[in-house]
């Protein structure tokens, strides 16, 4: 016989659901980006469900896969679905964990796999030209140090934004990144010439050790969606519409790798868990691939060891 089992959590509202999720996420100490990031994309849902009195219980894989579907008619790529389909996922397996509604599978869709690129040679000289200090805004120099800053450094954007005057170590050419993905500080190097144009800069941006490093003309901190902003318009400024702050992440790893950068290092400095992250980052070419292909090739390499004298066919 089946037991009977008291259960509190009949009747509980999807939104009510989702409020004691994000309390245990709270308690877990994730990160507030995490925080937000899962309370902007259950707005999507909500709103998708329409019915403040729709209940946990009631989900299940038709509604889930309805929500696909309306994803998918609003014209957006497979991936930006999938990342929506990701964070209602996790939230939904919790629920499921927790007993508030009955347990499903929650597939992601297949996609094809595009070989993301970084800037070009071109592209990157554009940006890299110097502003003349004379004549620009503050914002002007700053964002030209700051593309300096992205390509030296690959770092994400809110690692970035969060960066202060004082986690820069002229001494030891070393900078401090506290705001990383995986939580754990990190000294990343600071090259010669990220820190003669960092030198340069302070000059100008002045400002307490605390302060903010890439701050508004006004001294205030900028928003990730506000560099966004003044990176975009930078390039566009500069001709180059092909744009995107994690496009200098990706141009740092494949730069790194064709200067010889061991992948495993790469993979430190990019702050990856796994290999495989840092290996997806790397854009090589045919022409890369091709270069000095000779030198690594197994077979170039064994015959040329082991060049020795042997009898050949007669003709």
């Amino acid at each position: 016989m089946k037991r009977i089992k008291l259960n509190s959590k009949k009747g509980v509202l999807i939104t009510e659901a989702f409020e004691r999720y994000q309390h245990n996420n709270e308690l877990k100490n994730l990160s507030p980006v995490t925080i937000q990031a899962n309370k902007d994309k259950f707005k999507k849902f909500k709103r998708f469900i329409d019915n403040e009195n729709f209940l946990i219980e009631d989900i299940n894989k038709d509604v889930v896969n309805d929500y696909i579907i309306s994803l998918k008619s609003e014209d957006i790529r497979i991936s930006s679905v999938n990342i929506y389909l990701k964070y209602l996922r996790i939230f939904l397996y919790w629920c499921m964990t927790n007993g508030y509604c009955e347990r499903f599978d929650i597939t992601l869709l297949k996609e094809d796999e595009v070989v993301k690129t970084g800037y070009t040679e071109e592209q990157l000289k554009i940006l890299l030209k110097k502003p003349d200090t004379k004549k620009c805004t503050f914002a002007d120099f700053r964002n030209w140090v700051i593309v300096n800053f992205l390509l030296s450094t690959g770092v994400r954007r809110n690692t970035l934004v969060n960066i202060i005057i004082d986690d820069l170590d002229f001494e030891n050419d070393l900078i401090k990144l506290s705001t990383v993905k995986n939580r754990k500080q990190q000294l990343i190097p600071m090259g010669k010439a990220l820190k003669d144009i960092l030198t340069e800069y302070l000059t100008f941006r002045d400002g307490n050790k605390d302060d903010i490093l890439f701050c508004s003309a006004s001294g205030t901190k900028l928003t990730p969606e506000g560099l966004n902003k003044a990176i975009r318009e930078y390039n566009y400024k500069r001709g180059v519409e092909d744009t995107g702050l994690h496009k200098f992440r990706r141009t740092f790893a494949t730069m790194a790798v064709k200067n010889g950068i061991d992948v495993f290092k790469l993979q430190k400095l990019l702050s990856h868990k796994s290999i495989k992250t840092t290996q997806k980052y790397v854009s090589l070419t045919i022409d890369d691939l091709q270069d000095d292909y000779e030198k690594y090739n197994p077979l170039d390499n064994f015959i040329k060891n082991n060049n020795k004298n042997h009898i050949t066919m007669k003709k």
